[in-house]
């Protein structure tokens, strides 16, 4: 998808993102991620993770369909991450106590 995006169809990238997360970052970023993806990748490519950053075309237009509805969308961002990585590990927990 990095390659995919250019200054030509950027705008088209970033409303279908903007209308993925429907407002709501921390919600729906997974409509737009899938949960492996986003376990492996954090912003700044930190803890042994892959970086956001990196990608220079997805990072941009991420951050620019976040910042219509929230001031600092790179923290918002960070805190979709987090709370998809915390849906993971609450599952993987419930797993495991079923067991």
């Amino acid at each position: 998808m990095e390659a995919d995006i250019n200054q030509a169809n950027e705008e088209k990238y970033v409303s279908a993102v903007k209308y993925f997360l429907d407002g709501s970052t921390i919600k729906n970023l997974e409509r737009i991620f899938s949960r492996e993806l986003c376990m492996a990748y954090n912003t700044d490519g930190n803890f042994g993770k892959k970086g956001l950053r990196n990608n220079k075309n997805i990072f941009r237009v991420i951050l620019a369909a976040i910042s219509d509805n929230c001031p600092n969308a790179e923290k918002e961002l960070r805190m979709a991450l987090q709370a998809v990585k915390k849906r993971h590990f609450r599952v993987v927990s419930s797993q495991k106590k079923k067991q």
